[in-house]
């Protein structure tokens, strides 16, 4: 099997013959990263984003936090400037990346693309969009389709300028806090419910897989997303959505890209109980038929976990998955190319 078979039948269910590998850490990786290039634009201030706000950060490396947002206030929403989807500086990296011989034969996927309500949050504060929802739900119902309506069309890009080469899209949208999500299945329905389905039916009529990331708790929202055509999930605390308690659910029903809670065993736990959770994620959420994808790697600053531990999970998936031996911490370095 080529490796995009490999990923293929994970993610449907269809009895690969192995677990794909997603890290050098476990071997050549089955997939083909590509992402979105941000073109020429005329910021609102100097060094903000496309989508006109700038990012707060601690004094700990992370990804920080949208600040100064464009809409603000709700008089800011006419005359936002929206980005243009079919610009073509969008997409050149993506057209190089392709035509080179690596390519061939692996799952290329966007495992980076554009969140719903991550950009509807950058355009207008989380706390605001929070409130609105039942003080503005008209005005927000039009922020979210703006938002969507350029995921679309950044969609209908990439299938027609890379058609059949395109085999994955991961959208980043965090849904929930540590013990529920942000808002209860039914208002999700209302406000992003026929947004997530019109994403989902374009990816799956062009042979695309939806994949989503997650932060928090969002046991309860995973039947609705399943509804939405989501095929992949990545959910990086597994001690919060709780490992048995998504097998009972999902298992065989829904594919899982996960390593390790970064949040918790890798932060806190000891090597034992680090090696214990790789192993019960991969026999609790991976199937004879596929639906478990593992993932790791060594230090994630912005979570305090040391490369030590990392290169736990890393061995126990190496141990648990593919029967294959520790490596020790120079040989993964050296691997990664540290």
């Amino acid at each position: 099997m080529t490796s995009y078979e490999i990923v293929k039948r994970t993610v449907e269910f269809g009895a690969p013959e192995r677990v794909p590998f997603t890290s050098r850490l476990f071997g050549p990786s089955d997939f083909y990263d590509l992402s979105l290039d941000t073109p020429h634009y005329t910021p609102r201030k100097p060094g903000y984003t496309e989508w006109g706000h700038t990012m707060a950060h601690s004094e700990i490396p992370n990804n920080g936090m949208p600040a100064d947002v464009a809409i603000a206030t709700w008089d800011q929403l006419d005359s936002f400037a929206w980005p243009d989807p079919t610009n073509p500086e969008r997409y050149a990296s993506i057209a190089a990346r392709l035509a080179r011989p690596e390519a061939r034969g692996k799952y290329c996927h966007i495992g980076w693309f554009i969140g719903l309500y991550d950009t509807v949050y950058r355009l207008h504060e989380f706390d605001d969009c929070m409130r609105d929802f039942y003080l503005e739900p008209e005005k927000m119902q039009y922020l979210i389709a703006k938002v969507a309506d350029f995921m679309l069309g950044a969609i209908a890009e990439l299938v027609t300028r890379f058609p059949g080469r395109l085999h994955g899209i991961l959208l980043p949208d965090d849904w929930a806090g540590q013990q529920t999500t942000f808002m209860s299945p039914r208002m999700w329905e209302e406000f992003f419910g026929p947004r997530y389905r019109a994403i989902g039916s374009r990816l799956h009529e062009n042979g695309i897989h939806f994949w989503l990331h997650s932060d928090g708790r969002i046991n309860d929202l995973l039947p609705v997303l399943m509804d939405c055509g989501l095929d992949v999930v990545n959910m990086p605390s597994p001690q919060v959505v709780g490992i048995e308690a998504i097998a009972e659910r999902f298992a065989g029903r829904l594919c899982f890209i996960n390593g390790v809670d970064i949040q918790s065993t890798l932060v806190h736990g000891s090597d034992q109980e680090i090696e214990a959770e790789a192993g019960q994620l991969a026999a609790a959420w991976h199937t004879p038929r596929g639906g478990f994808i593992p993932t790791a790697g060594l230090a994630y600053p912005a979570s305090g976990v040391r490369e030590e531990r990392g290169l736990v999970a890393a061995n126990a998936f190496r141990k648990h998955c593919w029967g294959l031996p520790p490596l020790g911490l120079e040989e993964a370095r050296s691997l990664l190319g540290k």
